[in-house]
């Protein structure tokens, strides 16, 4: 997501949501890079995130609850879907 590099960039590589550990801290961190509302995920609506700082590779979930997954000390952000997208060969989480 162009905006969490962007807000890297801008505040010395430290990456968003990474001082607070919540998805609260994440959108207030983004917003001033982001035109419009928090993006939804694959389900319509859902903005909610769902936050790590393992370093772990994510994966999405079969029947997610929050719509994004992110890791605040890798800045890796998914979409919390494992399920085939609409060209029938891609996985949600693989985009």
């Amino acid at each position: 997501m162009p905006a969490i590099e962007l807000y890297a960039a801008n505040n010395g590589g430290a990456l968003p949501g990474a001082s607070g550990g919540t998805a609260a801290t994440f959108k207030n961190d983004l917003a001033p890079y982001i035109r419009g509302p928090f993006p939804s995920g694959p389900v319509i609506g859902n903005t909610e995130v769902n936050m790590k700082n393992d370093g772990v590779l994510l994966t999405g979930h079969p029947n997610p609850i929050r719509a994004w997954r992110y890791d605040y000390t890798t800045g890796e952000f998914i979409f919390n879907y494992d399920s085939l997208s609409n060209d029938g060969v891609t996985n949600y989480d693989e985009f």
